[in-house]
């Protein structure tokens, strides 16, 4: 049988021990609460991050659409002017044969006849190309 003193001090230990099992309990559930506080401040952290790479491709990506409909635009209303500057050549083109026919003049050496004939030619090449970019840019604006 037990003694007073021993009853006491195995009330006082139980006492204890209860407490000390507590604030291990509570130690661990801040432990707890802090490690899921730094992992929810980390998550955060990266959403934010995330967002404002976001914000900051959706300023580019609407400059560059920006930049995209001018070059459409731009290739396509120079196609077309390319396009009357070619009728426009090869109608000059064909009065400098017809005087030449009439005057019996060769104007393979005239200056202004080779350079409308390289100007036309290049026409050609460029009107075809500014509707093949404004055709390409036309994917890319979607």
């Amino acid at each position: 049988m037990k003694t007073t003193k021993e009853l006491i001090i195995a009330d006082i230990t139980a006492k204890v021990e209860a407490k000390l099992a507590r604030h291990e309990i509570n130690l661990s559930l801040i432990d707890e609460a802090k490690n899921i506080i730094q992992e929810i401040t980390s998550n955060i952290d990266k959403v934010e991050k995330a967002e404002f790479l976001y914000n900051s491709l959706v300023d580019k990506y609407d400059n560059l659409r920006s930049d995209f409909n001018k070059a459409r635009s731009s290739s396509l209303a120079n196609s077309n002017l390319l396009d009357k500057n070619i009728v426009t050549t090869n109608s000059i083109i064909a009065k400098f044969k017809k005087s030449s026919s009439d005057l019996g003049i060769d104007i393979s050496n005239i200056k202004e006849y080779k350079d409308l004939e390289f100007y036309l030619k290049s026409a050609i090449v460029y009107a075809k190309g500014g509707k093949e970019i404004g055709s390409e840019i036309t994917k890319y604006i979607k």
